[in-house]
């Protein structure tokens, strides 16, 4: 009987210099090849978590001043609906919780600031509201409010600012940041740009800067908002190149820039929003009740009593029918 050959022998002899070398080669070439791979997933991982909170940002700012101001004036028995605006700023009123009195919390100011800057601009609101938490505003709760800014060249936050209640100081939240540039547009009822004798350019549109003055600001009946936000890094890829100009005399300018160039993503929202609640608010506010709501049979009528105060919140008349 003949023992089977062995397929395979131990012997003392291995892998020579020359293999070696060669698969650590290999191996090397793979991990590097595999590290490239995670590097590029990471950056791109990055790049598209930052254009994410990008357009987060610009759709926050956009989406807050766009439901201030069509609620604008609702409620509102003191005082203007608008209280402050201008191509970076605005300032409303209305009730938000709809209990029939105006808290603190309610006087709403929407602007930009960068927050590594000094302040530089100042402005100033006079606003009413419920001062004592009685559930009415009265003459006498009023206070001047002034807000600073600090503008220089971008980016900058974009806050919601409201008065405190016990003092005139405010408080500043952050809605968005990384804003490159804003500019916020007003028109009156005939559709003329504000305030009243404002440069416009070629298309018609008010050139910045520019502040609506006091007595304009119950003329507002539509505002157009031009918001660009920009990446919070630049990009990685040191071929991608952006490059651009800003509107001449816009914040993003205030720090001598005319424009930019380099690697931050850039993505520009617009919006355009009417105020729904200043159809008297140059004279005051109407309420109107029906004695019997609704109407039932057999009566085919009711008897509707309006409520008209003036624009300092005072009774007009009363019963008028």
């Amino acid at each position: 009987m003949k023992k089977l050959p062995n397929k395979f022998e131990m012997n003392e002899s291995g892998f020579t210099m020359t293999e070696l070398l060669v698969g650590t080669a290999v191996s090397l070439i793979l991990l590097g090849f595999v590290a490239g791979v995670i590097q590029n997933q990471t950056k791109t991982f990055q790049r598209q978590s930052q254009l994410g909170q990008m357009q987060t940002n610009g759709r926050a700012a956009v989406d807050f001043i766009t439901r201030s101001v069509q609620n604008a004036g609702y409620n509102v028995s003191r005082g203007k609906r608008f209280l402050a605006a201008s191509d970076h700023y605005v300032t409303m009123v209305f009730d938000e919780n709809d209990d029939g009195a105006i808290q603190n919390d309610e006087v709403m100011t929407y602007a930009v600031s960068n927050p590594d800057a000094t302040e530089n601009e100042t402005f100033t609101i006079s606003a009413y509201f419920d001062q004592d938490g009685d559930g009415t505003v009265d003459s006498t709760e009023t206070r001047d409010y002034n807000i600073s800014l600090a503008l220089s060249d971008p980016p900058f936050h974009f806050y919601r600012i409201i008065p405190n209640e016990g003092d005139s100081g405010v408080v500043k939240s952050k809605v968005a940041r990384d804003v490159d540039n804003i500019i916020m547009r007003f028109w009156d009822k005939d559709g003329d740009p504000l305030p009243s004798g404002v440069t416009v350019d070629s298309d018609g549109n008010p050139v910045p800067p520019y502040v609506v003055p006091d007595e304009e600001l119950n003329d507002i009946r539509k505002v157009d908002m031009y918001i660009v936000t920009r990446s919070r890094d630049e990009d990685p890829n040191e071929n991608y190149f952006n490059s651009g100009t800003y509107y001449s005399g816009s914040v993003a300018t205030s720090g001598g820039s005319s424009g930019y160039s380099d690697r931050y993503h850039r993505e520009t929202y617009s919006a355009v929003s009417s105020p729904r609640n200043l159809v008297t608010a140059p004279w005051g506010k109407i309420t109107m009740t029906a004695a019997s709501s609704p109407v039932t049979c057999p009566d085919s009528s009711t008897t509707v009593t309006a409520s008209v105060l003036d624009g300092d919140g005072e009774g007009v008349g009363s019963g008028t029918t």
